[in-house]
């Protein structure tokens, strides 16, 4: 299987339906190839029980399986932590009288995938509301979160949805928002309709609010496209055909167009949209796509296309995310570069499918440090000697000011 291949066999596999039998990898190399996509595309977990559900998982070779099971079960084992700490924190937030909505990821476990171990998780979002972060904090810290470093209310609060992120002793990363959009963007936007939309969900006896399914997919296109700028891979497209799935004839689109115009997120929900369906066959009303305005659409649909099933989707990263690492402008940039250079342990085990409370974990930091030193010199060779990694980076900026309208 030629590496641009990977990426389409991955799909294949991924999708919940298929029109055709998938074609499964023929060789170890092959196998390697595929499987290290799929950890690149956070989907790992996914593609382990989609094998299993599609019935192709005895035609695996056993070292593969093996290592899928692994896998599967490891992550399994952090999202049954993340799910401990979120209950504890919904619990606390609510016997204080702190509402709260459940973001993205942990709903998505609790609430849309069929198992808990299908979705890999990095973080818990949670908001609340703006006039109630200070207790907020007091109650989260008093169960042992704390922040990397102190926050600073007036300028956090003033340029960022979302506090620094938090962290326990079981390096669960939490993520406090008090709004969902910052910047030009919250011009746009007002977070208290967020909490009108909220809906109280069930899972297994513990109840929790999230955003209702129609904000949940715009809010889940806006955060894709327009915040992380495709950089989460195939998974926010595996998210999206679970929710379709999940809520079908519930979803009233009406809204969902309504709102997208409103809010200035139009490109987000469309772009989106077209992703899922190109990449995993997910199905969108035509009306839909009908109506939102595509100017200059094309060009971007399909180099977004092309961006996420390259081979060098991963290093198109390199260019503009060590180039800014490097850059010591101020403290903040300083922290930053710290960071990078010394992450948490929960960082590490996700990057190296390794328990955060391993031994092991430290070791795996001079594995990590000599992959930062290589992926630094792959920046100065792709900015010498690769003008496709190149196109694909300057891609990822001209996203940012296509889907907020200021471009074509």
């Amino acid at each position: 299987m030629e590496n641009n291949e990977a990426p389409q066999k991955l799909l294949e596999i991924l999708k919940s339906k298929n029109e055709t039998p998938v074609v499964l990898p023929t060789s170890g190399e092959e196998w390697r190839a595929l499987i290290r996509l799929a950890s690149i595309h956070q989907v790992r977990s996914l593609v382990y029980f989609r094998l299993q559900e599609k019935g192709l998982f005895n035609r695996v070779p056993q070292i593969v399986a093996d290592h899928l099971k692994r896998d599967y079960l490891m992550i399994a084992g952090r999202n049954s932590i993340f799910l401990q700490d979120h209950r504890e924190l919904v619990d606390l937030l609510n016997q204080n009288g702190v509402p709260n909505i459940s973001l993205k990821g942990m709903h998505f476990i609790r609430s849309v995938y069929p198992e808990v171990s299908l979705r890999e998780l990095v973080d818990i979002d949670l908001m609340v509301p703006k006039n109630q972060l200070r207790q907020s904090v007091d109650l989260i810290r008093s169960i042992g979160f704390e922040t990397y470093r102190p926050i600073d209310w007036d300028l956090d609060i003033k340029t960022s949805h979302q506090l620094p992120v938090f962290t326990n002793h079981n390096q669960t990363n939490l993520e406090i928002h008090h709004s969902i959009s910052s910047g030009e963007e919250e011009q746009n936007f007002d977070s208290n309709e967020l909490w009108f939309s909220k809906r109280m969900y069930n899972h297994g006896g513990f109840s929790y609010h999230s955003l209702s399914p129609e904000m949940t997919i715009l809010y889940h296109c806006y955060h894709t496209t327009n915040q992380h700028l495709l950089n989460h891979g195939f998974r926010p497209y595996c998210d999206l055909a679970q929710i379709l799935n999940t809520y079908g004839d519930l979803i009233d689109w009406e809204v969902i167009f309504t709102q997208s115009r409103q809010y200035g997120w139009e490109r987000n929900l469309y772009l989106t949209l077209k992703l899922a369906n190109a990449l995993l066959d997910v199905e969108i009303p035509d009306f839909l796509i009908r109506r939102i305005d595509n100017v200059a659409f094309d060009q971007t649909f399909f180099q977004a296309l092309e961006y996420l099933q390259s081979e060098n989707y991963i290093l198109s990263h390199i260019p503009i995310s060590l180039e800014q690492s490097t850059r010591l402008r101020s403290k903040a940039d300083f922290r930053n570069w710290i960071n990078k250079i010394f992450p948490a342990r929960n960082y590490i085990s996700e990057m190296y499918t390794i328990s955060p409370r391993s031994p092991k974990i430290y070791f795996q930091y001079f594995i990590y440090w000599f992959d930062l030193l290589r992926k630094f010199r792959n920046y100065r060779n792709v900015m010498d000697n690769n003008p496709e990694i190149i196109k694909l980076s300057r891609f990822r900026n001209d996203l940012t000011n296509w889907v907020n309208n200021k471009s074509g």
